[in-house]
């Protein structure tokens, strides 16, 4: 596997850690401190990320559209303590 491939793949594993500590901060949120503004407060970071990979209808470059996702989620990443 090439360099780029190894390092496509460590992207995709740190994001897959990222994701699942997300499901685990909503969990502990909404069924252990029952904490509804932090639940809140993760769903709407989840959704901006999703959203930033289909806002602009194609009227972004590729590296705007990039900088959007990589922007949204790093809220995500602070939100689970990820920096």
């Amino acid at each position: 596997m090439s360099k780029d491939g190894l390092s496509h793949w460590k992207k995709l594993e740190s994001e897959n850690e990222v994701f699942r500590d997300a499901f685990h901060y909503i969990n502990t949120h909404a069924a252990i401190t029952m904490n509804g503004d932090k639940v809140r407060e993760m769903i709407d970071a989840i959704c901006s990320w999703s959203y930033a990979h289909r806002c602009g209808n194609g009227e972004y470059s590729e590296e705007e559209q990039q900088r959007l996702v990589d922007k949204s989620f790093e809220k995500i990443k602070k939100l689970v303590n990820r920096e």
